[in-house]
């Protein structure tokens, strides 16, 4: 078992540019908040959603899939439970999820805990 997910394995990733993969990720979002497709993916779909302002710098992590142990921090960031947990990381094997979208989730997560007042 390979470390990172698979973006071979994800569907439609291959030969894309990051930027129409992440609309692509966006849209799911977007379908899954606003409908009843995939109810299950609502927690992770809150996360892609975070990729709105994710551009394309040409480094190699664009088209790295993300590791498990990234994944597996961004879960624990939002308190996910073991179910949820293993719903994301489908999620992000599903939808081809790359280290640079999982990096991008990180920074704003850290954002919001910046905001947030102290105390």
């Amino acid at each position: 078992m390979s470390n990172r997910v698979s973006l071979r394995a994800a569907a439609g990733v291959e030969g894309r540019t990051l930027d129409s993969h992440t609309a692509d990720l966006l849209g799911i979002a977007e379908l899954v908040e606003t409908s009843d497709w995939r109810p299950e993916l609502r927690r992770s779909c809150e996360l892609f959603a975070l990729l709105g302002d994710c551009e394309e710098n040409r480094w190699p992590d664009e088209w790295r899939g993300a590791t498990y142990r990234t994944l597996g921090y961004i879960a624990h960031r939002v308190g996910m439970n073991a179910g949820q947990r293993r719903q994301w990381f489908a999620a992000c094997n599903d939808f081809g999820l790359t280290e640079r979208h999982a990096g991008h989730i990180i920074a704003r997560l850290d954002d919001r805990e910046a905001e947030q007042p102290a105390g």
